[in-house]
């Protein structure tokens, strides 16, 4: 639980890191929550948050990997947005034990 502690502390904080283990698990984990909120009426309105929460973790993963928060925008572009994810997702970061602002 310490990770959807972390992403709802997070949840509008584009600075600091994520690491590689960091972001698969939470994003993993997003997701499941996700789609179990989408059946319920409180749960499709905490959806555009959540999906802010999900980008906010996409930039502080860029963070890791030293790439521009612009690249950001390949997230949103049909098709290339799969190739994004998983680029981020498994590309070398530099410290793969950050989570978020704790260096």
């Amino acid at each position: 639980m310490n990770y959807i502690k972390e992403f709802c502390s997070n949840i509008f904080n584009t600075n600091g890191k994520i690491g590689r283990k960091d972001f698969i698990i939470t994003w993993i984990l997003v997701q499941v929550i996700q789609i179990i909120l989408l059946f319920t009426i409180i749960g499709a309105l905490l959806l555009p948050v959540i999906w802010i929460g999900i980008i906010t973790m996409a930039v502080r993963r860029l963070n890791d990997i030293n790439k521009s928060k612009w690249y950001m925008i390949l997230g949103f572009i049909p098709l290339l947005h799969v190739f994004f994810f998983v680029y981020i997702c498994f590309a070398k970061g530099s410290n793969d034990n950050i989570i978020n602002n704790k260096e």
